[in-house]
């Protein structure tokens, strides 16, 4: 019985500690603001575009960051069209990664205008994955990124939303600074949706930590009734 009640709590403890560590350290998502963005006419126009901290303007500086992305990135646009595409089969949309001579020298293989092709795409979502993303840029060194663009491949395009998922903040510093100034009220409601949290690190340590106590006190229930349950079967 003393051998049945270990293996019972053992499994226990390895389940609810995946369970909360994985509510505790859930991937973060960057949405993009689209408010701004405009129809295009089916001429391989760019519906969207936002310029990334990269740049170096301030302004950017609570845009998206491609440094956050990780492998496990991908990039999803909700839109919708009018017309056929150019060649039968594709998609009608198309992710830019844009770089162009800047500041800094741009890496090895990096292309000024890299088209992406969806890795899978329905009449209304596209979705755009990190190694594809590489595979058309030309690197995985995303330091020269300036330009984030969503493009038609010859229809009437709209985007409805942006999504970047699985982001990394850590890898990028915060900035100092966290007063750009800012043409709209939608871009000042972007910032406060996507500029890093005060909490930070210390929030998600506080999170994992809550979840293990949680855990603990949980496993350490189980085995006092299971305890008494085996003496009340003596």
């Amino acid at each position: 019985m003393k051998k049945n009640i270990r293996i019972i709590v053992l499994l226990m403890i390895v389940f609810l500690s995946s369970m909360a560590l994985g509510i505790s350290v859930s991937p973060e998502s960057y949405q993009f603001d689209v408010s701004g963005s405009k129809p295009t006419e089916g001429n391989w126009a760019q519906a969207f575009t936002e310029y990334t901290p990269l740049e170096g303007k301030g302004e950017n500086e609570y845009h998206f960051n491609p440094l956050w992305m990780t492998p496990q990135s991908e990039i999803i646009a909700e839109f919708r069209y009018e017309g056929e595409t150019s060649m039968e089969g594709d998609a009608p949309i198309e992710l830019i990664w844009q770089t162009w001579d800047g500041p800094a020298e741009k890496p090895e293989g990096a292309k000024n205008w890299a088209k992406v092709a969806p890795a899978s795409h329905t009449d209304t979502t596209a979705t755009f994955t990190y190694a594809d993303i590489v595979a058309a840029y030309g690197t995985d060194d995303f330091s020269t990124v300036y330009a984030v663009n969503i493009g038609d491949t010859g229809t009437k395009l709209t985007l409805l939303s942006l999504t970047c998922t699985n982001i990394d903040r850590s890898q990028v510093p915060a900035p100092e600074v966290a007063v750009p100034q800012h043409e709209t009220s939608a871009d000042a409601a972007q910032i406060a949706a996507n500029a890093p949290d005060e909490g930070g690190s210390i929030g998600i340590i506080i999170g994992v930590a809550a979840a293990i106590v949680a855990v603990v006190l949980i496993v350490a229930a189980v085995v006092v009734f299971l305890g008494k349950h085996n003496n009340k079967s003596y």
